[in-house]
C-alpha cells in the first residue's frame, strides 16, 4: 500500500485517484513487470511509452505466444502543473472517457482477423483506474532506425507503398523502399511554393496492376522534408481497389498493362562525367504520375520570389512588456503578448534567461486546442497556405483534446531554460491566424 500525498489515506497499487480526497496520482507502471494480467497474461518487458499508454511485451500463458499489452498510462494527466489547472473531479471524467474509449475499441476490433489490421485478443481492468488491451505483436523497426541503417534520403516529401507479402511467403526487399517490394513511389507535386497547404499526390497510372494475394501486408511510409515544418503525427494515407475477380499475375512485383507494357519515354540521366543526357527508357511501374489538371481555382500564396505579395507587412516591434512567468490562451488569444489583444496585454512578456514561460490553455474546457509554435520574426503576415512556417526554435505540442481529432489531456507546456535571448513570435498550428511573442532577457 501507498499513502495518498493530499490526505496520507491508504491507496492500491495502481490506483489514480484517491478514494478518499479524488487526489490525481501516478502509479509505477513499473511495478507491473512479471505480474499475470486477465489470468494469462504475463508482462515481462516494457516496450515503449507514448501519450496515454505504455506498452508491454507479454506471453501469453494459454498459447505460449507473445503478444503485446497496452496499458493507460496517466503520466500526463497528473503532471505537476495540470493539477493545479484542472480540478479532481474534471480529472476524473476525462480519464473514465478515455478508459471507455480504450474499452470500446478493443471490443470492437477484437476478433477481427484481417492481414493489414493489427489483431485485438482482449482487454480488462487493472484495478478500478486502469486498463489493459492485448494486441498482436508484429516485429520490425522504428522510421529512424530505418533511416539510420540507410543513410540520408533524397529531398522532397514522398509516400512509398510496399508489399511486404504474407509472413509465411515474404515478398523480396528490392532495396527501393522501407522492406518489402515497391509498388508505388508517389511524389507531392507543389502547385506555387513548397510547404503549402495547394498540392497534389502522385497515384498510379490508369495501365498499373500489382499482385495482392491473400494474406500480403501493405505498408506505406511517408517521408517528410523539413522536421521542423512538419505537422506533428504523420497523416501518410492511400486508397487503392481491390479487384477480387481478376486474378492476380506473379507474387508481387507490379506491372502495365496495355500500350504502356512496351511504350519508352525520354527521361533524364546523370553520367559518371556528372553531364546529363536524355534517353528512351521503358516506363518505371512503380512512378507515380500527377493525379489531375491543375483547375483555375487556387489557395491565396505569398512571397515575393513566388510572385505574391511580401508575405509579411511592415511591422514596428513594441516595446518589452513586463517580466511575466505565465500566458493564458483564451477565446482564441494568447494573454499576455497576444498580437491584437487589448491595451497592455499586447505587450510581449518577458522572462529572464534560465527561466520558464509556462502556457495554459483554457480553451480546452470547451474541447479547443491550440499550439504554441515559433515562426521567424516578426511572423505578422496573414495566414495563407504557405505561410507562416515553424521554424523550429520551440513548440509546445498540442494543448487539449478533442474526441475527433485528438492531441494530449495536457493542456500545459513550459518553453525550456536554456532558450537564448532574443525576441521570439509564434503561432497556433491549428489556428494559424493566432498569433503572439515573447522576449527572453540577460
Amino acid at each position: 500500500m501507498t499513502r495518498c500525498q493530499q490526505c496520507f489515506g491508504e491507496l492500491s497499487e495502481f490506483a489514480v485517484f484517491c478514494p478518499n480526497c479524488a487526489q490525481v496520482h501516478e502509479p509505477d507502471l513499473a511495478q507491473l513487470l512479471n505480474l499475470t494480467l486477465g489470468d494469462h497474461y504475463k508482462l515481462y518487458r516494457r516496450l515503449g511509452r507514448g501519450g496515454l499508454s505504455t506498452v508491454f511485451a507479454a506471453t501469453d500463458l494459454q498459447t505460449d505466444s507473445v503478444v503485446v499489452v497496452k496499458v493507460s498510462d496517466p503520466a500526463q494527466l497528473v503532471r505537476r502543473e495540470l493539477t493545479y489547472a484542472i480540478d479532481a473531479e474534471s480529472a476524473r471524467n476525462y480519464w473514465q472517457e478515455m478508459l471507455e474509449r480504450m474499452r470500446r475499441e478493443a471490443e470492437a476490433l477484437t476478433g477481427i482477423d484481417h492481414p493489414n489490421i493489427v489483431r485485438f485478443f482482449d482487454t480488462g481492468m487493472i484495478g478500478d483506474d486502469l486498463r489493459f488491451v492485448a494486441m498482436e505483436f508484429l516485429r520490425g523497426r522504428m522510421l529512424r532506425e530505418e533511416l539510420d541503417a540507410r543513410g540520408r534520403l533524397e529531398l522532397g516529401d514522398r509516400v512509398y507503398t510496399e508489399n511486404l507479402g504474407s509472413e509465411e511467403n515474404p515478398c523480396r526487399d528490392d532495396g527501393r523502399g522501407f522492406g518489402g517490394t515497391l509498388l508505388l513511389k508517389a511524389d507531392i507535386i507543389n502547385r506555387h511554393t513548397p510547404l503549402s497547404e495547394d498540392y497534389q499526390t502522385e497515384v498510379t497510372r490508369p495501365s498499373w496492376r500489382a499482385p495482392i494475394h491473400k494474406g500480403d501486408r501493405i505498408q506505406i511510409t511517408g517521408i517528410y522534408k523539413n522536421a521542423k515544418h512538419a505537422w506533428y503525427t504523420s497523416m501518410t494515407h492511400n486508397g487503392a481497389y481491390i479487384d477480387e475477380a481478376q486474378p492476380p499475375k506473379g507474387r508481387c512485383k507490379p506491372y502495365l498493362v496495355g500500350k504502356d507494357r512496351k511504350k519508352r519515354v525520354r527521361q533524364k540521366v546523370r553520367t559518371r562525367a556528372g553531364t546529363t543526357r536524355i534517353v528512351k527508357r521503358r516506363i518505371d511501374p512503380t512512378e507515380g504520375v500527377p493525379n489531375r489538371d491543375w483547375g483555375h481555382e487556387h489557395d491565396t500564396f505569398c512571397g515575393t520570389k513566388f510572385g505574391f505579395d511580401p508575405c509579411e507587412p511592415p511591422f514596428e516591434a513594441p516595446p518589452d512588456g513586463p517580466l511575466a512567468s505565465n500566458v493564458t490562451i483564451a477565446n482564441f488569444q494568447y494573454y499576455p503578448g497576444g498580437r491584437g489583444a487589448p491595451g497592455d496585454q499586447a505587450l510581449p512578456p518577458t522572462v529572464k534567461q534560465g527561466n520558464s514561460l509556462t502556457f495554459f490553455n483554457a480553451d480546452q474546457q470547451a474541447n479547443i486546442r491550440h499550439s504554441v509554435t515559433t515562426c521567424k520574426y516578426p511572423c505578422n503576415g496573414r495566414y495563407v497556405s504557405n505561410y507562416p512556417w515553424a521554424d523550429g526554435r520551440w513548440d509546445s505540442g498540442t494543448l487539449g483534446y478533442d474526441a475527433i481529432d485528438g492531441g494530449t489531456p495536457d493542456p500545459v507546456s513550459s518553453t525550456p531554460k536554456d532558450l537564448p535571448v532574443g525576441k521570439y513570435s509564434y503561432f497556433c498550428r491549428i489556428h494559424p491566424f493566432m498569433r503572439g511573442e515573447f522576449r527572453v532577457v540577460p
